[in-house]
């Protein structure tokens, strides 16, 4: 008679059966959720007293998601190691194949993840050939966030975390919601800025006329209300129209939406950052279209009033009639609050020197800029892509080298003193100020396409998702996917 057994793994000291090596690997991919869930909301959050630190916008967050990514990339060999363990025990769940998958396939079926990996690759050839290898390794402030081999790495490993085990519609709305409230408390604390508060300890603004929030500069505050509020308002829309079914009726997702709108371009208007406008403005007009298609032009017609009171409404407190008492409180506080600083010695700013109201800073933008500093930076930039200048005491490698791979992560401070005109000679210029130029001085025309093809990726998955969208579940995907975009 055959007796039936269940086959062991054997640790060296005591059996370990493939149920109790399947149970861990299943805790192991918990809490790699819970790694990117934390990324999502506190990284964006996360800063030091400005009192403290000089640094402390960037330091926290950047040694966050370092550490985030590498706890990440620890749990996932763990849980790799526990399903080779299971599957040679013979009751295995690991999801793997014994067929070869090949570049063509893999590019249709995963093309942004084939992207980032050719990013990541190209990033390390790069660094090696660098003129500053170090420097294009770590960064050339270990502190701050940039370019560098480490930091790439770790977005990219935080990335593959979170795509290769993302599987259900749970999972999705989690991400999605968490993102979502970041949003919300970063523009409710560049809000509390406008009014000389100091939540967290951060009460500077940029020159003490637009707001910074958790990110320490308005632009980098605009950009990430630009991202956030597409995600937060899909949410709401996903809500309002039964695509998920969350509490409350659809009136109060209509609130809900309008409120989340209101918050974001309201704090966006303090930032007085053109380009976040612009997004914010078309990510509005997009998410209606796709309200339009996939539940109706009822829907879209809700969710269109809905946004436009809220946007509306900003409007109208910060620049419109009903701004003179507000704004008068808003510049009486931060008038206070600069005095303290002064006096304190914290700011350098000439004593008295009144703070506009938003209004004010927000026409001054509409007319100033800085475009004529970057057009000069941007030209000493050509000239370095052009001539690749050698550096002393580099490698010095040829210059067809330099035109593939570039001078090297995070390089640019060193070699754009070769070609700075005679004006920007003694200033620090860490970057080109336009990213595609940055990449291309960088990491050469390797680094340009392989984050081209990142953005050629994610336009062609998320086209896929709204020519093929039926049905709710693939309407909840594409709004997140469109979101995120």
């Amino acid at each position: 008679m055959a007796v039936s057994q269940k086959k062991l793994y054997t640790t060296g000291a005591k059996p370990v059966s493939a149920e109790t090596l399947n149970s861990i690997q299943v805790h192991l991919h918990h809490a790699i959720e819970v790694v990117w869930l934390i990324a999502a909301f506190l990284v964006p959050l996360i800063v030091l007293s400005e009192n403290g630190f000089s640094s402390f916008t960037e330091l926290p967050k950047i040694v966050l998601m370092r550490s985030l990514a590498g706890t990440g990339l620890i749990l996932w060999l763990a849980a790799l190691a526990m399903g080779v363990a299971a599957k040679q025990s013979g009751a295995g769940t690991t999801e793997s194949s014994s067929k070869v998958t090949s570049l063509r396939r893999l590019t249709r079926s995963h093309p942004i993840e084939v992207s980032a990996g050719l990013i990541l690759i190209v990033t390390t050839i790069s660094a090696l050939l660098s003129v500053q290898p170090l420097v294009s390794t770590l960064g050339a402030d270990w502190g701050r966030d940039g370019y560098d081999l480490h930091t790439t790495a770790s977005y990219i490993i935080l990335f593959f975390l979170a795509a290769s085990r993302i599987k259900s519609q749970d999972q999705i709305l989690r991400l999605w919601a968490t993102i979502s409230i970041a949003g919300l408390m970063a523009a409710l604390i560049g809000i509390a800025q406008h009014f000389a508060l100091s939540p967290f300890g951060i009460s500077g603004t940029y020159q003490h006329q637009r707001v910074t929030g958790t990110v320490g500069n308005p632009l980098f505050l605009g950009a990430l209300l630009n991202v956030t509020l597409p995600l937060g308002a899909a949410f709401a829309i996903a809500g309002a129209t039964g695509v998920v079914k969350w509490f409350g009726s659809s009136r109060i997702w209509w609130g809900v939406l309008a409120l989340v709108v209101f918050i974001h371009i309201y704090a966006a208007l303090f930032t007085a950052s053109r380009g976040p406008w612009l997004g914010m403005a078309a990510a509005i007009v997009v998410l209606i279209v796709l309200t339009v298609k996939a539940v109706g032009l009822k829907n879209a017609a809700l969710a269109a009033v809905s946004m436009f009171i809220g946007v509306g409404a900003a409007l109208l407190i910060v620049i419109g009639p009903a701004a003179s008492g507000i704004e008068a409180f808003a510049v009486s506080e931060q008038q206070e609050l600069f005095n303290e600083r002064v006096a304190n010695g914290t700011d350098s700013t000439i004593a008295g020197t009144a703070p506009s109201s938003a209004s004010d800073v927000i026409g001054q933008r509409g007319k100033q800029g800085t475009i004529g500093t970057r057009l000069t930076i941007w030209e000493a930039a050509g000239d370095i892509t052009l001539e690749r200048p050698s550096l002393p005491e580099s490698n010095n490698a040829p210059w067809i080298v330099r035109q593939i791979f570039g001078h090297g992560p995070d390089t640019f401070r060193f070699v754009f003193p070769t070609r700075a005109p005679g004006e920007l000679m003694g200033t620090l210029t860490s970057a080109v100020h336009n990213d595609a130029l940055n990449r291309l001085v960088e990491i050469g025309v390797a680094g340009v396409l392989a984050y081209a093809s990142l953005l050629f990726a994610a336009g062609f998955v998320i086209w896929k998702l709204i020519v093929r969208s039926a049905g709710q579940h693939s309407f909840l995907i594409t709004l997140f996917a469109v979101g995120a975009g």
